[in-house]
């Protein structure tokens, strides 16, 4: 699933409410409810939640270790108790980069190439065996490869993303949510859920005109 919008609609927001991250953020108001497994998110642990709900940023955010560890970190944190080098392993061939690095975890990370660095960070959420990896304006345009890593991701895992790239929205997503800019009955400009649906239909028969006017704007 992916969210679309432009900036400052909410798409971010949105993502930071599914695993609690907005609560490191104690002067924003938060009301409403969001259910997630017939239990509403605040009566989740929140650590246990994040580990199901894990979320990668637009930049790497590698810790200056080995590669093993970056991937093993998360894991090891959170009591794993089974066989971690095959964890690593198995996050690792997830997104295609147990053939090249293989020989080399014990090498520093940060030394990868930005778009391997991308995909070390995926391999880390992997490796807490998440339910829903959420991405916040991962950049998937920079490589094609990252983008076929997340279509064969999408078979295992949903996958929220906030993203401007629509025409990689319209290859990978199968469903997507536009948001944009409302006012409020207060007169305030606050992002608003206008349309979810399908992608096809979203994109080739969007219902409401302010998505029609998006998306043929970007394409």
């Amino acid at each position: 699933m992916t969210l679309i919008g432009a900036s400052g609609s909410g798409k971010s927001l949105l993502l930071r409410c599914l695993n609690r991250f907005i609560e490191l953020f104690p002067n924003l108001h938060v009301s409403g409810e969001i259910n997630y497994r017939h239990h509403a998110l605040n009566e989740w642990n929140v650590s246990q939640l994040r580990c199901r709900m894990p979320m990668l940023f637009s930049r790497p955010s590698l810790l200056p270790t080995s590669i093993y560890e970056n991937v093993a970190f998360g894991a090891r944190v959170h009591g794993y108790q089974g066989d971690l080098d095959a964890l690593v392993q198995s996050s690792l061939q997830q997104v295609d980069l147990w053939q090249a690095l293989k020989n080399d975890l014990g090498k520093p990370a940060l030394h990868l190439s930005l778009e391997q660095q991308q995909r070390l960070c995926l391999a880390r959420a992997i490796a807490l065996q998440p339910e829903i990896p959420l991405l916040d304006d991962f950049d998937t345009a920079a490589t094609r490869r990252i983008e076929e890593c997340l279509y064969h991701l999408k078979q295992t895992y949903t996958v929220i993303m906030a993203t401007h790239h629509l025409r990689q929205v319209a290859r990978i997503s199968d469903w997507t949510a536009f948001l944009a800019l409302q006012t409020n009955s207060q007169g305030q400009m606050v992002g608003q859920l206008i349309e979810y649906a399908p992608t096809y239909l979203l994109f080739q028969r969007p219902e409401h005109p302010l998505t029609g006017e998006y998306v043929s704007g970007r394409f």
